[in-house]
């Protein structure tokens, strides 16, 4: 049986890749240790007309793997080079700052969701060139969030 790409406590659910008939696929790679809160993602992509490949991934060495396309990562017909990674904050500033200092992913796009909005958490998201939004509270929320992130970075 193959494995999903998930790790860590994110549900099959989560990893489910997402795609649409269409000719241009963009990926977002989702770095969430929560299993609700990856799902309730997915689900508000799948809601807002999101037309490529979503996959979610619960902890930062993964996620690492999947940016260097190693392992089972290394298929990019099955696991795409992200147009864009969200992170959470729980685990992810220690990714992006490792992001800014690799070459190959200095330029990648990338949101930290955060759960304190708060100016230092803005500034240091802007200093690592990353969007920086509140974590959604609710399922509104998720869907608003996710309807934003789909029309600036991956409809298309």
């Amino acid at each position: 049986m193959a494995k999903s790409g998930l790790s860590g406590n994110i549900t099959q659910r989560a990893g489910t890749t997402i795609t649409a008939m269409t000719q241009r696929k963009r990926t977002a790679l989702i770095v969430a240790n929560n299993r609700e809160e990856a799902q309730l993602l997915v689900g508000a992509f799948t809601k807002a007309g999101h037309n490529g490949i979503l996959h979610a991934l619960a902890d930062t060495t993964e996620a690492k793997r999947y940016l260097r396309g190693e392992g089972p990562f290394a298929d990019r017909t099955k696991y795409p080079f992200p147009s864009l990674v969200i992170l959470d904050d729980a685990n992810g500033w220690g990714l992006m700052e490792w992001m800014r200092k690799e070459p190959d992913f200095m330029t990648v796009h990338a949101m930290i969701l955060s759960r304190l909005r708060d100016l230092p958490n803005e500034t240091r998201a802007r200093e690592l060139g990353a969007a920086f939004e509140s974590h959604p509270q609710s399922a509104a929320e998720y869907a608003a969030l996710a309807a934003r992130i789909a029309e600036f970075w991956l409809l298309g």
